[in-house]
């Protein structure tokens, strides 16, 4: 027994140096641990710019250099609308004094709606005139409007806002209740107040998930002769892209055909060759909206194509690219340090038990942060650190490596030996 406990700790001490031993490029700590627990932590550009486009090359390891299992979720585009049920607004109420139970909301909106069939609900959706303002709120229910309890007590309630509508959806998710009455608790922060035009709930469904701008350089190009404007994006790195806004400032009335194109790596001869692959058409109408949703665009630089025909082209006010908010889950505890690593190119896909523990709505889950990303280098430089101890040195861990194989050779040749003798 005692010889199947040492193999088992030899392997596990195996698998912890392979993973220091992967050739990782990037790295970056974990911030705002607050409590032992699973953790949600939005990916920045910086880490998505510099990771494989799956993102399986994303390793965590805590401070005991073991590897910390984790799930990648990305929230969802805005889906259909015909599963949504509207609630009665029952009281819409502006208080400019502190409430009495959430002491950091100075002044707060007090919503109150019925839900009159009892109906088990895990989310209200919010109607609200376009805002950038950022807020927090907290849930209740109640069954006789005197007795009310906690829900949700604290979750944040930012706008990702549509310059092409007046109005957004904007989601709150909870644990699911069954209570008839639900009261939503919006701390104003000493703002203005929220325009809220309607609530309900989306059964079977989410919405409007967490849009996030990516910086881009716009090049527009026309070509006369064949009367086609280019508008070329460049971005910072290879990143998804979730969706693409348009504002035209010229003419008023407009019905364009226009593609997006991108390089694609593709096998010629048996030779590799970048070649020019349409990947979305769509229509630039002034009386349709004027954002498109798009899936599997990965790139660093993409193109679109618009049709002019014989008229004048179009005069573009602004063009915004987008991708949605993608979360590392990860169940992490207040005396540990964690970095995440990332860029190792020979890395396999992990697969973790967590997956099965963890639901597709990160919103409920509290927030850790990622510091700035930083570039691992081996080989020191003039104004470098001191230098490494020998323990921390790469040859020093392909040494253990090397100790650790002829260890487990032998103790499984005596653990073969001991089984033997038993038969």
């Amino acid at each position: 027994m005692k010889i199947k406990q040492t193999l088992t700790f030899l392997l596990a001490l195996w698998s912890s140096a392979l993973l220091y031993a992967q050739n990782f490029t990037y790295q970056c700590g974990i911030d705002s641990i607050k409590k032992n627990g699973l953790h949600k932590i939005e990916l920045h550009h910086d880490l998505l710019g510099q990771s494989a486009k799956d993102l399986h090359d994303i390793r965590v390891v805590d401070s005991l250099g073991k590897e910390v299992p984790y799930v990648l979720l990305s929230e969802p585009l805005l889906r259909t609308q015909a599963n949504f049920v509207p609630y009665k607004i029952n009281a819409l109420t502006h208080y400019n004094q502190r409430h009495y139970r959430f002491f950091f909301f100075d002044n707060y909106t007090e919503l109150t709606i019925e839900n009159p069939n009892k109906d088990k609900i895990n989310n209200l959706s919010l109607n609200l005139n376009n805002s950038d303002a950022y807020k927090y709120c907290a849930v209740e229910g109640s069954d006789d409007l005197r007795n009310w309890y906690s829900v949700s007590e604290y979750q944040e309630l930012s706008l990702a806002y549509d310059n092409n509508y007046t109005n957004t959806y904007k989601c709150i998710y909870f644990p699911t209740n069954n209570y008839r009455y639900f009261r939503l608790v919006i701390g104003d922060r000493g703002q203005r107040p929220f325009k809220i035009n309607g609530v309900g709930w989306f059964k079977n469904t989410l919405i409007s998930g967490k849009l996030t701008p990516i910086k881009h350089r716009t090049t527009i190009t026309q070509n006369e002769k064949e009367k086609i404007s280019r508008i070329q994006l460049d971005f910072e790195s290879a990143l998804q892209m979730d969706r693409i806004s348009f504002k035209v400032k010229a003419p008023r009335l407009y019905k364009r055909q226009a593609t997006l194109f991108t390089n694609q790596t593709v096998t010629i001869n048996h030779q590799l060759v970048k070649q020019k692959t349409p990947l979305y058409t769509f229509e630039l109408n002034s009386a349709e909206r004027l954002f498109f949703d798009l899936a599997n665009v990965h790139a660093q630089s993409v193109w679109i194509e618009i049709e002019n025909k014989d008229n004048p082209p179009l005069e573009l006010d602004s063009i915004s690219c987008y991708r949605l908010a993608t979360y590392l889950i990860a169940d992490l505890d207040t005396k540990m340090n964690y970095t995440l690593k990332c860029g190792a190119s020979t890395i396999k896909i992990p697969e973790y038990d967590l997956m099965n523990f963890v639901t597709d709505v990160p919103q409920l889950m509290p927030k850790a942060y990622l510091q700035n990303l930083k570039r691992i280098t081996n080989a020191p430089t003039v104004n470098a650190e001191p230098p490494k101890a020998f323990y921390e040195q790469n040859w020093f861990l392909w040494v253990c490596l090397g100790i650790g194989a002829l260890v487990l050779v032998l103790f499984s040749n005596s653990l073969l030996k001991e089984m033997k003798r038993e038969k």
